[in-house]
């Protein structure tokens, strides 16, 4: 399950997936950086950056983003946000308002992501098998 961390004014989404976890679906199974309706419609998507904090996107109204910086001072995917926090309204209402959407998306297409690292390690295994060294 994702984190929210709250630091000044900068709020922390991290993934429970590591970055290193997530490049390897990006390669190998990128099916997995999309969450789908029962319609096959995307909802959901997970990028990774190559430069900057990462970010959160709302296609329209059509589904949401979530971008994770291309690295992090923990194992794990973060995005950094440091929004405006309108006076009067606490951090965490703000918070649970603005991102639980997102936080609520990234936490269903992350529950997929062990299956999808073993269908990632069979897949290899198999590669690796294949190969023959003359």
């Amino acid at each position: 399950m994702a984190k929210i961390k709250v630091a000044g004014k900068a709020i922390v989404i991290e993934s429970a997936v590591s970055l290193k976890d997530w490049n390897a679906i990006k390669k190998y199974a990128p099916k997995y950086l999309d969450l789908l309706d029962e319609d096959k419609k995307k909802v959901f998507s997970v990028l990774l950056g190559k430069s900057g904090n990462g970010g959160i996107s709302d296609f329209n109204g059509d589904g949401y983003g979530i971008q994770f910086a291309p690295d992090s001072t923990s194992e794990f995917a973060c995005v950094t946000l440091t929004p405006d926090v309108p006076e009067g309204v606490s951090v965490e209402d703000f918070v649970a308002d603005e991102y639980g959407k997102v936080i609520m998306l990234l936490n269903k297409l992350e529950a997929a992501i062990p299956a999808a690292l073993k269908e990632i390690e069979a897949d290899k295994k198999k590669i690796l098998e294949a190969i023959t060294i003359v």
